[in-house]
């Protein structure tokens, strides 16, 4: 692809040291890129997440073996030991420090970063997210020499199950990022199985919820389901170096500059497991006992109301707040910026993009934990009920309700 401005700069600038490192140590083509960080995960990992797709020699597959410096001493052998097999599972086409080109036996190239080594184990407070930059980087560093065919770093986890078309599913999008939808697939224990139907449905009603107040922000943030075209990603600066939810920050970005897609296919498989790895999202959702608690229906009322007094106030059509909602606006200092907005901005187009560029997903994700000082939680068995007549069923429901091609963001509120 042409050498953007935006990914000169980027790479100069923010990129990880790997990324130069890469462009030097691989001296052929590929298609695709595909980038997957990988802690505590079994060797046979691979094989599942690729075992449906088409024509591997077309694809590089950049792993990023990493452990946080805080790291507990059977996950970083484990780590290790999966490191050891992959080498040994394979033969070197170049090393260059801790980076290694390896084809797999099974035909697979593989770009490998060993961020394992005492020197290299990743800051504590910026493991997945650091280990996702660096894979990323080094994608786009591949694809701005040409090594990289297509513009789009395709970015999954360890725990997927890629569907056959889904490198295809890109189709003639030439900016912007695609959320792929994903489905969680069974597994041996009961007990698991329901905790992960339970918290599934808590993220699939938060973004239904959203999509029904009217929030460009309505789509699911895990970082196993993103695809993000070269120059978008170095626009908004590449992932965050977070610990967590740097597939949320990514997207909160992305969403203000570039279209945000979510197709309807093809489907990603994700598998139910027990996980340790990150201090908060699933993995430790799921380790909690009790019922799994969502956000009350109400707390999305109250959201609604903002957001049609933002498309209003966009326009200069009068409306005002409730007596519940102003305070939690107010603090969150979204009124303030209300009367920036007013005086900055004429109204139309350009003023209700400022309005929701401010009141972003953080901000919205922010308001409805303050919602919970006048609604709390609810058990989401309970919320299920309240939304869906007894014939139907939650889950399946809010599926169905997803499945439309649907693009998010700024893009959205001006087409």
């Amino acid at each position: 692809m042409a050498h953007s401005k935006a990914i000169a700069q980027y790479l100069t600038r923010y990129a990880e040291p790997e990324a130069n490192a890469a462009t030097r140590l691989i001296t052929r083509s590929y298609r695709h890129c595909l980038v997957v960080p990988c802690f505590d995960e079994h060797p046979g990992f691979l094989a599942q997440l690729i075992a449906h797709l088409p024509d591997p020699a077309d694809l590089l597959i950049i792993l990023i073996v990493n452990a946080p410096s805080c790291a507990a001493d059977l996950p970083l052998h484990r780590t290790r030991k999966l490191l050891t097999e992959l080498v040994s599972a394979s033969r070197v086409l170049a090393d260059s420090g801790h980076l290694t080109w390896r084809e797999m036996t099974t035909g697979i190239d593989l770009l490998i970063c060993n961020r394992t080594t005492v020197e290299l184990l990743l800051p504590r407070r910026q493991g997945v997210g650091l280990a996702r930059k660096i894979g990323a980087d080094m994608g786009l560093a591949l694809i701005s020499t040409g090594k990289i065919e297509l513009p789009w770093i395709f970015n999954t986890d360890a725990d997927a199950i890629l569907p056959h078309d889904y490198l295809g599913a890109i189709n003639n999008q030439t900016d912007g990022t695609l959320v792929y939808p994903f489905t969680h697939l069974s597994c041996d224990e009961e007990d698991l199985n329901r905790r992960m139907r339970a918290y599934e449905l808590h993220l699939r009603y938060y973004v239904d919820r959203l999509a029904w107040a009217g929030s460009p922000y309505a789509y699911h943030t895990l970082g196993s389901l993103i695809a993000v075209h070269a120059d978008t990603y170095a626009r908004v600066r590449g992932f965050p170096r977070r610990n967590a939810a740097e597939d949320f920050y990514l997207l909160n970005k992305v969403a203000k500059t570039a279209p945000l897609i979510t197709p309807p296919h093809p489907v990603v498989q994700l598998q139910t497991r027990w996980s340790e790895r990150v201090p908060f999202g699933t993995g430790p959702a799921l380790a909690r006992d009790g019922p799994q608690h969502t956000y009350a229906p109400a707390s999305f009322e109250l959201l609604k109301e903002v957001i049609d007094y933002l498309n209003a106030l966009a326009v200069d059509e009068p409306r005002t707040l409730s007596a519940n909602v102003k305070p939690l606006a107010g603090d969150l200092g979204l009124l303030d910026f209300c009367v920036t907005a007013v005086r900055q901005y004429q109204p139309g187009s350009s003023r209700r993009i400022a309005l929701h560029s401010w009141f972003d997903a953080f901000r919205t994700l922010r308001f409805i934990h303050a919602a919970r000082s006048l609604a709390a939680d609810q058990p989401v068995a309970n919320v299920m009920q309240s939304l869906f007549s007894g014939s139907d069923e939650p889950l399946e429901s809010l599926i169905r309700r997803s499945h439309s091609s649907v693009s998010h963001g700024m893009r959205s509120l001006s087409a």
